[in-house]
């Protein structure tokens, strides 16, 4: 009676194998499909929004707003424009908020506390945040008088970002929706955000953009086929303008170098990790 048993419990245990390796492999293609989509979303916001130059560079922080649109809205968008073909538009396909989601479903991410990366409430839409802790700081106290104002009171710059890697919210909202405040903070330049602030007031903006950014046209630098961008804004002040084209076109190439012949996203995650030395 046992010898007859031998078959079947070969089978069963045959049969285990197969399933546990169709589990492995299902989960390795789930986990490379997440990996992918993390990576363009890195690729995405690095090379195109500028945040390459908030991890490895002097610009304090990056902020870009998520996209959503609902099928019943995408429905309406696409009815709008059919009846007004007089509107100029260009299809863009995007990979940061489909990437956004991958990367906060993955709890394994462990950033050093020299960066945060989050999102948040501005203006009702949601906004992905991205701060080097130390060069905010440094921007926070070299730039307090023109935050004050905006805050309302004294602070401690070290708190307020604290706050931020807390969720707390409140005083970044009012930081990132001033538009002098935060040209200093996303590495405008001061007397561009000032100038900008004034504009805005007056109704009329100059629109000479750092570089051209229109996705129809070739881009002056490419990463893994990607237009790598150095940070967008309206150039006002011609003298700090052209200094800051200068700077970035020269930390663009320095951060060419760091991904140069390696994987894009073990370097990202690997600078996201690292803490900088004093």
């Amino acid at each position: 009676m046992k010898k007859n048993l031998y078959p079947f419990i070969g089978k069963v245990f045959f049969l285990s194998i197969i399933f546990s390796s169709c589990e492995r492999s299902l989960s390795r293609a789930e986990s490379q499909v997440q990996r992918d989509k993390i990576k363009e979303f890195f690729q995405e916001f690095l090379l195109e929004h500028g945040a390459a130059y908030t991890l490895f560079g002097s610009k304090s922080v990056t902020v870009e707003d998520l996209v959503e649109f609902s099928e019943e809205k995408k429905q309406e968008l696409q009815q709008y424009l059919a009846e007004h073909p007089e509107i100029e538009y260009i299809l863009v396909d995007r990979k940061l908020e489909e990437g956004w989601e991958e990367w906060k479903k993955d709890s394994s991410h462990c950033l050093s506390e020299d960066y945060i990366l989050t999102e948040i409430e501005l203006l009702n839409s949601r906004t992905l945040v991205f701060l080097n802790v130390p060069l905010t700081i440094s921007t926070l106290i070299n730039y307090y008088t023109e935050f004050k104002q905006v805050v309302g009171c004294d602070f401690n710059p070290t708190e307020v970002v604290e706050q931020l890697r807390e969720g707390k919210e409140e005083i970044w909202r009012k930081l990132l929706v001033n538009c002098k405040t935060l040209g200093i903070l996303a590495g405008y330049g001061y007397q561009n955000a000032k100038l900008f602030e004034n504009q805005l007031k007056g109704g009329q903006v100059i629109c000479h953009p750092s570089e051209n950014n229109d996705p129809r046209l070739k881009a002056e630098c490419y990463l893994n086929d990607i237009p790598f961008r150095i940070p967008i804004f309206v150039m006002l002040d011609e003298n700090e303008s052209r200094t800051l084209v200068a700077k970035y076109k020269q930390e663009r190439e320095q951060i060419k170098k760091c991904y140069l012949g390696k994987d894009f996203l073990d370097v990202t995650l690997l600078q996201l990790n690292r803490k900088s030395v004093p």
